[in-house]
């Protein structure tokens, strides 16, 4: 099934428009029979919660349906101004809605379900005319910004003229694509993804265009040149971004609104099709992900418990994880901690003072007789017995590379230490080590 759009009503329930028209699910059951006008079996391509509470639908024949105490409405554009509808948006000065179609500019819609304003688009001079328009996003001034194949377009209406008039382009994003526009984390500040150019971030207020800043986010990273489609704020410490073709990633932001670290979802991980139309995070902050195909998925019930490991004064970075039951030891540079039970327990620590290297420690390992061995990034294993605070050196190598120690594992007697240069089998209790090394990488076993 071929999903396009994701809405939630006031009382809780999913819409979704698909190849097959709209379905109601209720968390348990899809249905079709709604009250109010026949809705039309053309996909809903785009949708809208409102102010007021009601759910609003932009079909793909240019018809509009909006349900409004649980009756649809249909609202019919002029004949010339019927194309498939992109985006819509809240006026949040009028309260009007306004109405994107992809290449018949804009619709006004007043509080009465009236239509008050639509251009003429065989109108060699009307402001959108020869435009493919894809997403757009009202100003606090009430001025258009619109992405179109070309960039993105500023529009100012004239009352007077009862019309809209384009003041520019943003020059930064000319030629671009911009399929996807969406308010930033800061009142004036916008994020645009791109058809092949990734994510920018768009600061600035008014229809002048010289008065706008546009930064490229992302330089260096995998959506660095993403086909970008979807955009979705995830609180202010977090954003789902959809690279159309690959799948969704999941960044951190910081305190500027700048991508931190972020996980790639695709269908690997469970995402139902690589091809996502539109992602939608639910009043319960469940993710729901429509698809191109393979109907709809959802991410449900994530929560992540964050805990400070380290004393003020350390580093904080954690370079491994080593985990025996209830007990977990973390490495850190030149230090390690160990806990047991709830996160919320304290911790034990040891560092240089006991005989650690001020190197991060990569791996850690502990056997049966509770002896824990630790890697480093580049002074080789070490080892702490069970019961001591001391650390001693087990084995350093003249060769950088078989210092620099990624994994530890262990099976009866031996470890395994996968290094740079290679894997070591090592037996503690005799100091026997016998070593392998790749030269070019092994097939698959």
């Amino acid at each position: 099934m071929f999903t396009y759009t994701i809405n939630q009503d006031p009382q809780g329930f999913l819409w979704i428009g698909t190849g097959q028209g709209l379905c109601r699910f209720d968390g348990r059951v899809f249905e079709q029979d709604f009250q109010g006008d026949t809705i039309p079996l053309s996909i809903a391509n785009s949708s809208l919660l409102d102010s007021r509470g009601r759910l609003w639908f932009g079909h793909e024949n240019g018809l509009i349906s909006v349900l409004v105490e649980g009756a649809f409405h249909i609202i019919e554009p002029p004949d010339n101004h019927r194309s498939k509808i992109n985006a819509i948006r809240e006026d949040p000065n009028t309260g009007d809605i306004l109405v994107l179609c992809q290449q018949s500019g804009v619709l006004i819609i007043d509080r009465d379900l009236q239509v008050v304003h639509a251009g003429d688009p065989t109108d060699p001079d009307d402001p959108f005319a020869g435009k493919y328009l894809y997403d757009f996003q009202v100003t606090p001034e009430g001025h258009l910004l619109v992405g179109t194949s070309m960039g993105i377009s500023i529009f100012r209406f004239d009352a007077e003229l009862d019309t809209y008039i384009e003041t520019g382009q943003l020059a930064e994003l000319e030629y671009l694509g911009a399929q996807v526009l969406v308010r930033g984390l800061e009142e004036d500040e916008y994020r645009a993804g791109t058809l092949d150019q990734g994510l920018f971030r768009i600061s600035g207020q008014g229809y002048d265009p010289a008065a706008y800043e546009v930064e490229k986010l992302g330089a260096g990273s995998a959506i660095e040149d993403a086909n970008i489609s979807n955009i979705v704020f995830d609180g202010d410490q977090r954003v789902w971004i959809n690279s159309f073709g690959e799948g969704i990633y999941r960044a951190d932001l910081d305190p500027d609104g700048n991508l931190g670290a972020s996980l790639l979802f695709d269908e690997k991980a469970g995402l139902p099709d690589k091809y996502i139309r539109q992602i939608f995070i639910d009043e319960e902050g469940n993710q729901w992900f429509s698809s191109q195909g393979h109907g709809i998925g959802a991410l449900r019930d994530q929560a992540f418990t964050f805990v400070d490991v380290w004393q003020e004064d350390k580093a904080p970075d954690i370079y491994s994880i080593y985990v025996n039951g209830t007990e977990r030891w973390y490495g850190g540079v030149g230090q390690i901690a160990y806990t047991t039970g709830s996160l919320a327990a304290t911790y034990r620590y040891w560092g240089t003072e006991n005989g650690l290297p001020d190197d991060p420690v990569s791996a850690l390992y502990q056997d049966a007789a509770g002896d824990l061995y630790i890697g480093t990034s580049n002074n080789g294993l070490y080892r702490k017995r069970q019961g001591s605070n001391v650390i001693t050196s087990l084995v350093q190598s003249r060769n950088s590379g078989e210092n620099r120690i990624n994994a530890i594992d262990g099976n009866g007697d031996s470890l395994f230490v996968a290094t740079s240069d290679g894997v070591y089998t090592l037996n503690p209790s005799n100091g026997r080590r016998t070593f392998r090394q790749w030269s070019s990488p092994q097939p698959d076993q």
